[in-house]
């Protein structure tokens, strides 16, 4: 699901002025992740369009291949598994975010908050 479930109950005694707050809050926190995001998956694409002409170069064409040390092995499991944690906890915590804005929103919508016509 794209979205962790976060009870209402909680936001019921706020004000709409205060649901509004804790939505523009969470909305911007959750811009501001989809961003850096955004930011880290064009790097990485640039990078690998430098990256590769770079080395095609300096080899002059021919291909060199050198096996892995297990050191090195090593390291890119340890790589691989820390960037897994990272991706995991990114998607925690953007299911958490958008589980908050779904129940800031419902409580705005059921108190009739002005500026809930506009949200979703």
């Amino acid at each position: 699901d794209n979205l962790l479930y976060i009870s209402p109950t909680e936001y019921q005694k706020l004000s709409c002025k205060q649901l509004h707050e804790q939505i523009i809050k969470i909305d911007k926190r959750l811009n501001a992740k989809l961003q850096i995001k955004s930011d880290e998956e064009t790097e990485k694409t640039v990078g690998m369009l430098f990256v590769v002409p770079f080395a095609l170069l300096t080899t002059a064409g021919v291909p060199l291949i050198a096996p892995k040390t297990d050191a090195a092995k090593e390291r890119e499991r340890l790589d691989k598994e820390a960037s897994r944690r990272k991706v995991a906890e990114f998607n925690s915590e953007v299911k958490r975010l958008k589980g908050e804005y779904e129940a800031l929103t419902n409580i705005a919508t059921k108190k009739k908050c002005s500026f809930a016509v506009d949200l979703k």
